[in-house]
């Protein structure tokens, strides 16, 4: 067995007493031989170890790895684990459940290496039940088809940026009729209102003014009003990332549906884990149960 910092240290207090290496190594609790090595060389085990730059074992995705690499480089939000399980349901005489861990430090590395760049974001203070957020995001490239056909839509996406509590709805486009559609159902899901509500410089909600500036739409205005909310505009994303929560929820839900969309384009049985892990980020946690509370009747 190796050496411990704690016994070359009592050691070196022996042996300043007397001198003795075997006295000495025999109350350490070490052999004489490697007592008088340390004694030479005057340094702990733990600053005579060297950086291991080799595998203990074989990779056992070394086969398999570039198949991976090239679907992470397809869609770099897939996890490690559904990756894996992909492996197991095409090959299960090769893989074991043990070696998940394995593939999640090689997703891992390659996320840090060859991954796309992680946007930096500063962080915002949400109190519960101030606000509502919302936005588009588009729903293409999940490859969703109607009757053979590409089905070609937007999400609207309104979001409660303290809890993440969010809903969406299909459109056809970023239009106030959209808006509408989609905060009213996000509203009557919750069954609360919120003192303000915020989108972006979107036309459907804003108009330029002569100042340069942004205005908000009457129509925009007066529905807003309909729910006893106030309207709010997101400071521009060069300034601040005041929509930061939003954009988060919206990568986040679009990833899980991507993960889900790849699953069945892959022939694999996995789409009801991964609807199961989309649906349970609507469930309410205690923060949303707080934002929730803070809402008007």
């Amino acid at each position: 067995m190796a050496a411990t910092d704690a016994q070359v240290r009592k050691l070196m207090e022996e042996l300043s007493k007397h001198g003795k290496v075997g006295v000495a190594a025999a109350r350490a609790g070490m052999d004489p031989k490697t007592a008088a090595k340390y004694r030479d060389v005057g340094k702990f085990p733990s600053e005579l170890k060297q950086p291991r730059s080799w595998r203990t074992r074989e990779d056992p995705f070394e086969e398999d790895w570039p198949a991976i690499a090239a679907r992470l480089a397809e869609a770099p939000e897939l996890e490690a684990k559904t990756l894996f399980e992909l492996l197991l349901e095409s090959q299960p005489e090769k893989y074991e459940p043990g070696q998940v861990r394995t593939l999640q430090r090689r997703v891992r590395e390659w996320r840090a290496t060859a991954g796309p760049d992680k946007e930096v974001f500063f962080a915002q203070v949400h109190r519960p039940g101030e606000a509502m957020q919302t936005d588009f995001t588009w729903g293409n490239e999940l490859g969703i088809t109607v009757a053979g056909a590409p089905f070609r839509h937007l999400l609207c996406h309104p979001v409660l940026p303290f809890s993440n509590w969010e809903w969406v709805t299909v459109c056809g486009s970023e239009s106030i009729a959209a808006i509408k559609r989609g905060v009213q159902a996000a509203l009557f899901r919750l069954g609360r209102v919120p003192q303000f509500h915020q989108t972006d410089n979107s036309t459907a909600a804003t108009h330029d003014i002569p100042s340069g500036k942004r205005d908000f739409n009457q129509d925009y205005r007066d529905f807003v009003g309909h729910f006893g909310m106030k309207p709010m505009a997101m400071l521009k994303r060069s300034m601040v990332h005041s929509s930061a929560a939003l954009n988060s929820t919206c990568w986040c839900g679009a990833a899980a549906t991507s993960r889900a969309s790849m699953c069945m384009r892959l022939g694999c049985r996995l789409w009801r884990r991964e609807r199961t892990a989309f649906a349970s980020r609507k469930s309410l946690r205690s923060s949303q149960r707080c934002d929730r509370s803070q809402l008007n009747g």
